[in-house]
């Protein structure tokens, strides 16, 4: 793994500019926070650091290694049990250690149609976990959760992402200071007009 560098980076949607000429290093073994509001381009800029989205103009550099990613939306597989969603990707440890670790005992063996919203969420954050990525992404990874939940989960993520560069995508500054990450303030305005 090495920096993420991204160098005049721009990115459009249907003619809509999202990101305009950013340019920031990104640390190997950093965290940081993406931060602004919505529609200034937060999901588009963690898509375009693991090769999801390409850049119309800009370059960016570096970041090369596997991708562990939990999405705004938590893309289990809806076919499949929390332990199959999780053992599908795992890299250290097993399924049952992750449920465990993120308080899902006893629903290992249930489908994501009978957790509930946050429930989905720790197994999505426990599968990213298990699947030991170079760098780790979290899109507004801990929306929906409690406050004990949030303060269990951003333990379990300081700890098994240690020495690796995470991006988070938040609008809470507590958030980013409860996982210890550098907040980058995205300098684009929101695409969605003010009412």
């Amino acid at each position: 793994m090495a920096d993420l560098t991204f160098l005049h980076v721009s990115k459009s949607f249907d003619g809509l500019p999202v990101l305009e000429n950013f340019s920031y290093t990104f640390r190997e073994g950093e965290r940081y926070c993406l931060m602004g509001p919505s529609g200034c381009g937060k999901t588009t800029l963690l898509r375009l650091a693991c090769g999801l989205t390409n850049p119309d103009a800009g370059r960016i550099s570096g970041g090369m290694g596997k991708c562990a990613y939990v999405f705004q939306e938590d893309r289990l597989l809806p076919w499949s049990t929390v332990r199959q969603n999780i053992a599908l990707v795992c890299r250290r440890k097993d399924a049952d250690f992750w449920i465990k670790a993120v308080g899902l005992d006893g629903f290992a063996d249930a489908l994501p149609t009978a957790l509930s919203g946050g429930m989905r969420r720790c197994a999505a954050i426990a599968r990213a976990l298990a699947a030991d990525g170079d760098f780790y992404l979290f899109d507004e990874a801990f929306t929906g959760l409690d406050t004990d939940a949030k303060a269990s989960l951003y333990n379990i993520v300081l700890t098994h992402t240690a020495g690796k560069l995470c991006l988070f995508t938040s609008h809470d500054p507590a958030e980013a200071a409860a996982v210890k990450a550098i907040c980058v303030h995205l300098p684009g305005k929101s695409m969605y007009p003010v009412e």
